[in-house]
């Protein structure tokens, strides 16, 4: 099976900016040819025309860094539609809800990092709910939500295009340039499975000023201080990453609030 992947220079392998969210792509790449399936990048939506292959998939953020139209991603998928046997659209949004929904009837697959449970979900009308589920008791235009962030519903046709991606579980956030050119490959600490549970929990994350990621946040820090006085509890500063791993070891608890999605690097 032949899988072109439109990266954008921004995720090749060489110049991702924060992390590879196509990290799983390349790194076990021999495993997937050995399975039947070879994939192949494209840095440029202008080469797709020149390209063939059963399934063409479309990461949203191409398009998004680009400021492309919705109305000029739909004739793109359109004047593909003969170069492939099936396109697929990829929310890479870290929420279950998408604001991409407007596209689903010209793609065969949507595949999503998180999807909700019970996909009939996504039917529900509802227009008055930010598409991030836990902000839905939010008024969003009093808080400076807009209309895009509102939660559109699908029919239950449609809901049979979703898929699930790999999250951020699943990610390389080693995004050294330098080093990625020099072929050095990220450092492997080892684990601490044996610590004692020196400490109750730890937070050392940052609040942030936007509505939509910083309710949970607020909350938690507002308990975790209270809590402080008569627990063994550690809220802010910085740390090593060695560090880091190693007082997570240390922990009874992980407390992981909402981002911009359910799910957080502290999850895994």
């Amino acid at each position: 099976m032949r899988i072109v992947l439109l990266t954008g220079l921004e995720y090749s392998s060489l110049f991702n900016y924060r992390q590879d969210p196509f990290f799983p792509l390349r790194v076990y790449s021999k495993q997937f040819r050995q399975s039947g399936y070879k994939f192949k990048s494209i840095w440029n939506h202008n080469f797709l025309k020149r390209s063939h292959g059963d399934l063409l998939i479309l990461p949203n953020r191409y398009f998004y860094h680009r400021d492309w139209a919705s109305s000029d991603i739909i004739a793109l998928v359109q004047s593909l539609k003969g170069n492939f046997k099936r396109i697929a659209w990829l929310d890479m949004g870290d929420s279950s809800g998408s604001q991409d929904f407007g596209i689903i009837n010209y793609v065969d697959l949507f595949f999503k990092k998180q999807l909700l449970k019970d996909t009939s979900l996504y039917c529900k009308s509802n227009y008055s709910k930010n598409f991030r589920i836990w902000l839905e008791e939010i008024n969003y235009k009093h808080e400076g939500l807009k209309d895009d962030d509102l939660f559109c519903a699908l029919d239950k046709e449609q809901t049979k295009k979703l898929r699930l991606w790999w999250n951020i579980g699943f990610t390389d956030y080693w995004s050294d340039f330098k080093l990625r050119i020099l072929g050095f490959s990220p450092k492997k600490f080892k684990p601490y499975t044996k610590m004692d549970k020196a400490l109750a929990t730890v937070y050392r994350g940052t609040i942030g000023t936007s509505t939509i990621y910083n309710k949970q946040r607020v909350d938690f820090l507002s308990y975790l201080k209270d809590s402080s006085q008569s627990h063994d509890i550690i809220v802010g500063g910085m740390v090593t990453r060695k560090e880091y791993i190693k007082e997570f070891c240390q922990l009874e608890y992980v407390f992981s609030p909402f981002g911009w999605g359910e799910i957080y690097y502290r999850d895994f």
